[in-house]
């Protein structure tokens, strides 16, 4: 019985979809939400849900921001944000990412993209996240268009070029 557990743990563990490890939101964006003075608005209580890894609650008092504020930026990243998180597999779980979650996330992030304007670190963390979206839906040419536009953002000091051209590269020449 044990070597059943063991043999049918690893299956979860290795199996895994292409582009995995990239798809999954293990940079700071995930944790590193905005620090607030409180957490008497939707917003700020969707922030401390997001910091606490409390998704569902996080997307729902997103979806409350938005309904008073529905031009919002940061209400609409946080939420991709927080669909994102929401759909990663859980460890036991095979390997595979929520296609529902997903879908939400870049209809979500790309209505972010839209209000971001000339922003230039906002637009950069949208493409970022929709890349690993679109990597989760396997539409690698889509992950790529998303990396090379953040590539191609006009601001100097971005925190994702370098790894956006390094993956641009990668997977041009492996397709």
């Amino acid at each position: 019985v044990s070597l059943f557990i063991v043999a049918l743990l690893a299956r979860i563990y290795l199996d895994k979809p292409p582009h995995y490890e990239q798809a999954l939101l293990t940079d700071a964006l995930a944790v590193d939400v905005l620090k607030t003075g409180g957490t008497s608005s939707p917003f700020e209580v969707g922030l401390d849900n997001l910091r606490q890894r409390r998704f569902d609650e996080a997307v729902a008092a997103f979806e409350t921001a938005l309904e008073q504020s529905p031009e919002s930026f940061q209400a609409h990243y946080y939420l991709g944000v927080a669909y994102l998180a929401k759909g990663e597999p859980k460890w036991w779980q095979r390997k595979a990412f929520s296609e529902s979650e997903t879908a939400a996330a870049i209809a979500t992030l790309q209505h972010a993209l839209a209000l971001a304007g000339d922003n230039p670190f906002y637009r950069e963390n949208c493409h970022w996240l929709l890349a690993k979206a679109r990597l989760r839906q396997q539409q690698i040419s889509l992950a790529i268009s998303h990396w090379q536009a953040i590539v191609d953002l006009p601001a100097a000091d971005l925190t994702y070029r370098s790894k956006a051209r390094e993956l641009v590269s990668r997977y041009q020449t492996t397709r």
